[in-house]
């Protein structure tokens, strides 16, 4: 049961670009909270080996990051949040399971006539590193889209949340940085033993996999990819397994949990509208930024240049600037920044991490700052963030505090966003620890369609 995601309607541009996707995606509510849930995936979805007292070397699905029991797994989020979702959950995922075992754990999860309304679906890691050679993208891509095809034609309205590939590399930097003669249990020929050009082969084939799931998983309505969020991720010590130096610790599966929570379809944030009778005077709290330790930012401005192309055509570009308490230098190449646009709803229009790193000629991305380091620019292929080519963040030597920042992308599936929707922009520039950290925060309210020129100067909109 395959649907188009985007579908042709009226656009708007919002800070000197536009996002592209259909526009009740920007005004409904989140979608219901389940009844039922069901994890798809391989060895991380089961809770292999995190060392905790009761999980050695095998599984321990108590422990999972989606449906565990002594994690603060997705279900047990949700069961928080909806009681008549207990007992209802089922674990498919199989260790070591390749792509080409999807269509097998889709029946797995819905024997018996099951349906569940929440799945979630993360596998791909054993197609880079435990056969003999990676699966092939076109392979991947068929075997991806047949389990999707099977999933939805036995659940036809579940919400699939679908998961990046980890970084086994970031794992490995891990590892090695706290214990250099750490020894690897498994995918250590092909991948953590491996050379440099070797491994990065494989993390070449993995961001390949990536693109795929972004773009299989956009042309399915109830689909949500994370962006993204967990491939960025960078891992630390106490969050890799002890056990075997690969698997998520308890630390490790609970930040998992976290990071594809935030990124999927019942963020942790919240949400109130009041509309009173007169013209035009909707008033909308949108949902809180995921930062702490920041301040609220001062004379937010949007620029809107200009009305863009139509929705096929799949361009973002979003720039802003902020005055918030942060003293430089910012080590912006060494921590990486998560960029995110909300709309009215706790649901994220996007939520896309930008990792960390200097720039690498031979493959063309990661960030160069000037010497100074008040200016930092990154650069990349896009897969792996949500399309994202280009981003800046400058000090504004002009405003102590101030904060300028630009990103650019294409083929991202963005949303399109309906006019009259009041939106934020907010440039986490801490991600890691627990993605919290300073922001750089654009918030602006409805934009009237049609309007070529735009600008938002403390507050008061101004069309051309």
């Amino acid at each position: 049961m395959k649907v188009p995601f985007r579908s042709t309607c009226a656009v708007i541009v919002l800070m000197a670009g536009a996002l592209m996707v259909d526009p009740s995606a920007a005004t409904a509510q989140a979608p219901p909270l389940p009844t039922s849930m069901a994890a798809i995936g391989d060895s991380f979805t089961v809770g292999f080996s995190t060392g905790a007292p009761d999980c050695g070397f095998g599984a321990c699905p108590q422990w999972s990051w989606a449906t565990g029991t002594s994690s603060t797994s997705h279900y047990v989020r949700l069961l928080a949040l909806s009681p008549g979702i207990a007992g209802h959950a089922i674990n498919a995922a199989v260790p070591g399971a390749f792509i080409s075992g999807f269509v097998s754990q889709v029946a797995t999860a819905t024997s018996g006539g099951n349906q569940p309304g929440y799945i979630t679906v993360l596998l791909g890691a054993a197609d880079t590193c435990l056969g003999s050679s990676p699966t092939d993208v076109s392979v991947f891509t068929a075997q991806f889209r047949a389990g999707m095809d099977a999933l939805f034609q036995a659940s036809p309205n579940a919400r699939v949340l679908v998961a990046s590939i980890f970084s086994p590399e970031s794992i490995r930097s891990a590892v090695l940085a706290d214990n250099p003669s750490a020894t690897f249990t498994l995918c250590s020929s092909t991948f953590f033993n491996a050379s440099d050009d070797a491994r990065a082969a494989i993390m070449s084939r993995l961001q390949q996999f990536n693109a795929v799931l972004s773009t299989e998983c956009a042309t399915y309505a109830n689909c949500r990819y994370d962006g993204g969020a967990l491939f960025a991720h960078q891992w630390t010590r106490a969050e890799v397994s002890t056990v075997d130096n690969l698997h998520p610790s308890v630390a490790g599966q609970n930040m998992i949990s976290m990071t594809l929570w935030n990124a999927g379809f019942w963020p942790d944030s919240t949400v109130s509208t009041s509309t009173t009778t007169s013209t035009s005077s909707t008033t909308t709290t949108l949902p809180a930024p995921p930062c702490t330790g920041g301040a609220a930012a001062s004379k937010p401005k949007l620029n809107a240049s200009k009305v863009l192309p139509p929705a096929g055509d799949d361009k973002l570009a979003i720039s802003g600037e902020a005055v918030i308490p942060i003293a430089p230098p910012l080590d912006v190449a060494g921590r990486g920044v998560r960029l995110l646009l909300t709309g009215a709803t706790a649901a994220s229009l996007l939520d896309v991490t930008i990792p960390p790193g200097a720039y690498d000629a031979s493959v063309k991305t990661g960030w160069k700052a000037n010497r100074a380091q008040t200016a930092w620019t990154y650069k990349g292929p896009g897969t792996g963030t949500a399309g994202i080519q280009t981003v800046s963040v400058k000090l504004n030597k002009a405003v102590p505090g101030g904060i300028k920042f630009s990103a650019k992308g294409k083929n991202g599936a963005y949303p399109v966003v309906a006019s009259d929707v009041p939106l934020r922009a907010t440039l986490v520039l801490d991600v890691p620890a627990a993605a919290t950290g300073q922001c750089v925060e654009v918030s602006f309210p409805a934009v009237p369609p049609a309007k070529p020129s735009c600008s938002l100067v403390n507050a008061t909109l101004k069309c051309k």
